[in-house]
């Protein structure tokens, strides 16, 4: 079986309640548990990119073989 990679990217203010959260924790488990899914990507300018990475640091304790990878967005400056 194929390692699986998962990309979150979403909106910048976004509020979830905490059964979204824990269903959300369910869907990420189960790529781990079903889809083999070992690399997790995260933004970093989003409410959901931090959610996300929160839920995939708790799973990483009982997960510990997956990976977190951060990908910071590069900001232009204007001179």
């Amino acid at each position: 079986m194929s390692v699986k990679a998962v990309c979150f990217i979403g909106h910048r203010n976004v509020k979830l309640d905490d059964d979204k959260v824990e269903k959300l924790k369910t869907i990420i488990e189960n790529l781990i548990i079903k889809d083999n899914a070992q690399i997790f990507l995260f933004g970093s300018r989003s409410d959901f990119d931090y959610v996300c990475h929160k839920i995939v640091t708790e799973l990483k304790e009982k997960y510990p073989h997956i990976q977190r990878r951060c990908y910071i967005a590069e900001v232009k400056v204007a001179y």
